[in-house]
């Protein structure tokens, strides 16, 4: 019995209520797909059974995020053009929204079903650092602060991707907390030309990006630095959902996790490349939960935290959702993390 068939006679008998059919492989030599939305030679010769992934199907029709009206260059605000143009391809029954190459400043999208985000080669998305955009207006935490929408969500959709090899940058650093401990001199001091409130965490200390110089135009949202720091979104976030792709992008500077699929059915992570500082707070690299039948391949992570984070939720509403189960690991890299792969945490 290989290391990896005992890892999951482990799991089978400890988490057979949360988590079921994971196998994690670090090498295959041999696998042999058909097409580009063929996935079926990953699954041969593996040590236990495994559902496979069907391929994620986006109607043909396209449009270019320019045809709405956005700008290139990085400092005309496109939220609304993105909106635009979503609700375009909803009324066409779906398509692919192409992101050209430039620079592309936007808050929060929304994904619908049957809508592909294409970014090419060439484009940066990048997240404005204004965090009134992402306050949502009727939702709070547990504690009754407010919550943010993630900087890409979805819910309750189907047929959605996020495809091309360009870059989606979420600005991470006005978010993020940082500890003293975890950055050279020149970067502490560096972080505070920023402005910001720094607090006493035992021996060492922790910087907030609270009150911020007045000349960075990034207001507060929140009364207290912690309170704000609490309401951090995710990169992307997609929940109550089917069929999934995430394809090719670059993925940096999360203001907390990158790739957040929750209670998703049929995922397929492919190529997806996730970058942030190897000190960023809670940067974990993906964090599925309760995902039924999932793939994740070719994937090359180098993050603050967590690399592959695998969740169940908690209590009985974890169980409530559903396991974790059906999913495929393998040839992916991860050059730094608090664990490669992790389950729980």
């Amino acid at each position: 019995m290989n290391i990896f068939t005992k890892l999951i006679e482990y799991h089978k008998k400890s988490m057979k209520r949360i988590f079921a059919s994971i196998v994690i492989i670090s090498s295959i030599t041999s696998v042999h797909l058909l097409g580009a939305k063929d996935y079926s030679g990953y699954y041969l010769n593996l040590p236990c059974p495994v559902e496979q992934v069907r391929p994620v199907v986006i109607p043909e029709y396209s449009v270019s995020i320019t045809e709405f009206g956005a700008e290139e260059g990085g400092e005309k605000l496109c939220t609304e053009a993105f909106k635009t143009a979503i609700k375009h391809l909803t009324d066409k029954g779906g398509g692919h929204l192409i992101v050209p190459d430039g620079v592309w400043l936007s808050g929060p999208i929304r994904l619908r079903s049957n809508i592909d985000l294409h970014l090419a080669s060439g484009a940066t998305l990048r997240f404005s650092p204004n965090k009134e955009l992402y306050v949502q207006k009727n939702d709070t935490l547990r504690d009754g602060s407010k919550k943010c929408y993630a900087l890409i969500y979805g819910s309750h959709c189907e047929n959605v991707s996020i495809t091309g090899s360009g870059t989606i940058d979420g600005q991470g650093i006005y978010w993020r907390p940082v500890k003293s401990e975890k950055v050279s001199k020149e970067q502490w001091d560096e972080i505070q030309t920023m402005g910001g409130v720094v607090v006493a965490n035992g021996k060492n200390k922790i910087w907030y990006p609270f009150n911020l110089k007045k000349e960075s135009g990034i207001p507060n949202i929140a009364s207290d630095a912690v309170t704000q720091e609490k309401m951090r979104p995710h990169l992307i976030n997609i929940t109550d959902a089917k069929n999934v792709l995430i394809e090719d992008v670059h993925l940096l500077n999360s203001p907390k996790f990158h790739l957040v699929p929750t209670r998703v059915e049929n995922l397929i992570v492919d190529g997806v490349h996730i970058r942030c500082p190897h000190w960023a707070q809670n940067g974990d690299a993906m964090d599925p939960g309760n995902v039924q039948v999932a793939l994740i391949v070719n994937c090359n992570i180098a993050c603050g935290d967590d690399g592959i984070c695998m969740k169940g939720g908690v209590g009985d509403k974890g169980v409530k959702a559903g396991p974790q189960r059906d999913f495929l690991i393998m040839r992916d890299t991860v050059y730094h993390a608090h664990g490669g792969f992790v389950i729980g945490s």
